[in-house]
């Protein structure tokens, strides 16, 4: 063992086995992708510099996501000062071009008073104009943010980041769903890295499609409330949580807001190796998603408690006919009834389209 590598000590013989185990639980959004927590993280410090009673109410700063690598580079040129507490909220971050990596927790910046037109050229200067970037625009009554996933070069792909914080309601909530099912989960054409279809012409779901399916919506949450936290997979005496929504800032000190809890259920035709699925077992899944979002919400107190049914069956049955064995008791326990279909191909989403389109038009 290299002498670089500390000993675990007592722990040393299950070295191995440290190593490989899988983590049980999920944090907030570690091990989420580095754009993703580029995002999310400035959006943090910029909220908690704007609460701070130094805070600018003008100009802009620029947060550009580069590596740990190129940021200690930056950081040795000259006109460049490393700032190691910008994610205190101390410190000030308009008039500035901020380098920082995913955490955001210090900046490499250099100072810069020059028109808008003039920071992109900086950026381009700089070959930095193709990377994650995100502009800050501090102003009365209230700022803006703005997100360039491809960079400021490809600025017609410019992504507004809401700042404010407070409440989250369960439209909120469902709109970030819906946002992410129509850019992802619809069918599974230009899908993102996680695996949800086995073989979709066959109708045939991947067997973990549940933890790709939440590792989207988790995405969705995290990026469209960012001042909250997303927790996954949260272990309790009475099981284990899909994902809560927990805001620990918006509401005073210690004082902390479980605004949603959701219960993720997948509804299939067929398992991942071809067996059929009986319309007793989906019924009794659904059930199970029902009392799951009560328990967990329950005893989390959580504002709002939601299923959130992703249907990957062959055919769409409709929300009525898939829930109206729970209706009653969801709509007692105080529990959402929420689906979205997925279709297994393109070419049907757009007969469906068609079909509802002549439909409400004869109605």
């Amino acid at each position: 063992m290299p002498a670089s590598v500390p000993s675990l000590g007592a722990w040393e013989s299950e070295r191995a086995s440290l190593v490989s185990a899988p983590t049980p639980t999920w944090g907030d959004i570690e091990d989420l992708a580095d754009e993703i927590r580029f995002q999310v993280n400035v959006a943090r410090l910029i909220r908690r510099r704007e609460i701070n009673s130094s805070s600018e109410s003008d100009g802009c700063a620029v947060f550009v996501l580069v590596d740990r690598v190129t940021q200690q580079a930056l950081s040795k040129e000259q006109g460049r000062t490393l700032e190691r507490l910008i994610h205190t909220g101390a410190k000030r971050l308009t008039g500035r071009i901020h380098f920082v990596n995913p955490s955001a927790q210090s900046s490499v910046f250099e100072e810069f008073t020059g028109s808008d037109m003039e920071m992109f050229d900086r950026l381009e200067a700089l070959k930095l104009a193709g990377a994650p970037t995100m502009i800050y625009m501090a102003q009365d009554p209230e700022s803006s943010l703005s997100y360039y996933p491809r960079g400021t070069v490809e600025y017609e792909t410019v992504v507004p980041v809401r700042l404010g914080m407070g409440t989250v309601s369960q439209a909120d909530v469902l709109a970030a769903i819906g946002a992410v099912y129509k850019t992802e989960l619809v069918t599974p054409a230009n899908t993102g890295p996680y695996k949800i279809w086995q073989d979709a012409d066959n109708g045939l779901p991947f067997e973990h499609a549940e933890r790709g399916i939440q590792q989207f919506i988790r995405i969705g949450l995290a990026t469209g409330f960012s001042w909250c936290q997303v927790r996954a997979e949260q272990a309790g005496k009475d099981g284990r949580t899909d994902l809560e929504l927990v805001d620990e800032h918006s509401g005073g000190p210690g004082i902390t807001v479980h605004h949603a809890l959701l219960e993720l259920k997948v509804l299939r035709s067929r398992g991942s190796k071809g067996a059929s699925v009986s319309q007793s077992e989906t019924d009794k899944h659904i059930q199970d998603g029902v009392e799951q979002a009560n328990s967990y919400g329950s005893s989390r107190n959580s504002l709002e408690r939601m299923l959130c049914c992703f249907d990957m069956r062959d055919a769409d049955a409709g929300d009525e006919a898939t829930f109206a064995h729970v209706k009653a008791a969801a709509n007692t326990l105080k529990v959402s009834l929420n689906r979205w279909f997925l279709y297994q191909t393109p070419e049907l989403m757009r007969s469906a389209q068609a079909a509802a389109t002549l439909a409400a038009s004869v109605a």
